[in-house]
């Protein structure tokens, strides 16, 4: 993830944070603290809820397939230019 993703997403996290300090007064310093001190990791069975409802929201029906071949072909191939597709930039490969 490249382009400014990051600084998408900071600035989203930071109107978040802004918006929610002053929905409940506080400033944005104080609303940092509560979030820092709210911060737990999740639990074991928090984790197997949340993969039981993504994998509910996703769709049954179509097939999907193991990548795991065509991602080994990308890498191998730098992503399909190191193939010989018959023009003369191939250089013999």
């Amino acid at each position: 993830m490249h382009d400014g993703f990051a600084t998408r997403i900071d600035a989203i996290a930071a109107d978040v944070i802004a918006e929610r300090a002053a929905a409940f007064g506080h400033t944005v310093e104080q609303e940092v603290s509560a979030l820092r001190r709210d911060l737990r990791a999740l639990t074991v069975a928090e984790k197997l809820a949340l993969s039981a409802q993504q994998r509910a929201m996703a769709s049954t029906d179509c097939l999907s397939d193991d990548s795991t071949l065509i991602i080994r072909w990308y890498r191998d191939t730098s992503g399909g230019r190191d193939t010989d597709d018959g023009w003369a930039d191939d250089d013999g490969r």
